[in-house]
């Protein structure tokens, strides 16, 4: 008796493996028995289905930009696609633009002035991630301090402050918590970093508190960190310690 494809209804030679017209895997190469529907392993003897049976659709994804001869190249899933969705959004906001070209499911094709639509949320990012430009800077993947006038009253007022904007600006980015060894690493680029800098991250607890290995900036210290900003923004503020002053540090805070 002839049969036919499970998924396409096609008939299906006795001695093959595969449906010649769906390329889906009809039988199992192990045991011989017939396979059920989308499934990952072979309900008779246990041996794993190839991937092709499966529903899931990648999507292959190709950014190169020419200055910087930057290149960007991924493939995933559309779960996986949907999910980071705001992210690609954020990226391609900032980087589309005149000679570049994008290849989306091996279709090139290419990009001039492109034209994206926001919605609220996503402006509500890009204007809160704003004022960051002009204090941090990214240094081989990673965040470095580029404007040093925090308006500080002191060697650990400033170590605070740093801290809270760095963990401000990551949790903007969708990282809500950063390696303690990161901060360590910033303080240390800035010279801030001693015995008295590490007391102080070890007992505050309400700008930001310490989970295992990683910090987590609190609801005060997000709210610090946009005070911060507005002060660096305002040259009626005074700037009472500087990056670079030498002297014993005081636990006075503004």
């Amino acid at each position: 008796m002839e049969k036919n494809c499970s998924y396409c209804k096609s008939p299906l030679h006795v001695r093959g493996f595969y449906c010649p017209s769906c390329k889906k895997q009809i039988k199992c190469k192990s045991c011989g028995e017939e396979l059920e529907q989308n499934v990952s392993l072979c309900i008779m003897c246990g041996e794993d289905v190839l991937e092709r049976n499966s529903n899931t659709s990648f999507n292959n994804v190709e950014f190169s930009e020419t200055r910087a001869g930057r290149t960007f190249k991924a493939s995933f899933s559309d779960t996986v696609a949907s999910s980071m969705s705001e992210a690609f959004g954020l990226f391609l906001i900032n980087k589309v633009g005149n000679n570049t070209k994008k290849i989306i499911n091996n279709e090139e094709e290419d990009v001039q002035d492109v034209d994206f639509i926001e919605d609220d949320s996503l402006k509500q990012i890009k204007k809160d991630n704003g004022p960051f430009d002009e204090i941090f800077e990214m240094i081989d993947g990673k965040v470095s301090l580029k404007e040093p006038r925090l308006k500080a009253v002191s060697k650990q007022d400033f170590g605070k402050r740093l801290i809270c904007l760095v963990l401000y600006y990551k949790k903007l980015l969708g990282l809500s918590k950063m390696p303690r060894i990161e901060i360590t690493r910033i303080l240390k680029e800035t010279s801030i970093e001693d015995g008295n800098m590490r007391h102080m991250i070890r007992n505050e607890s309400t700008l930001f508190r310490k989970s295992n290995e990683d910090l987590e900036i609190l609801l005060p210290g997000i709210e610090f960190a946009k005070k911060i900003i507005e002060e660096i923004s305002d040259s009626s503020v005074v700037e009472v310690w500087k990056l670079g002053t030498k002297g014993k540090s005081t636990s006075k805070a503004k």
